[in-house]
């Protein structure tokens, strides 16, 4: 509740690998929230590409309440493995 009017809560994925907190690990990456006056919030999840496409990844923020959301999914191992490969057409 103490966010300011004018702050808009930020979102930033890290890599285990960026963090000094514990023992590096490839399995996990962490999301990291931030919005003034607090401290950076981090939640641990699983190593996966997260999936950026619309409807699957959002963010929002109810100013009048305060509340901050975030929507995150990844994308499936099939997706994973083929989304570099050329000349498949990405899947919608």
């Amino acid at each position: 509740p103490e966010i300011s009017q004018d702050v808009q809560p930020r979102v930033r994925f890290m890599s285990a690998f960026e963090q000094k907190v514990e023992e590096p690990d490839k399995q996990f990456q962490y999301l990291l929230v931030a919005a003034e006056p607090y401290e950076t919030c981090a939640f641990k999840l699983q190593a996966r590409e997260i999936d950026r496409s619309e409807g699957k990844y959002w963010t929002w923020f109810d100013e009048d309440n305060k509340e901050f959301w975030v929507q995150v999914t990844f994308k499936t191992e099939r997706e994973e493995r083929y989304s570099g490969v050329p000349g498949l057409a990405p899947r919608r």
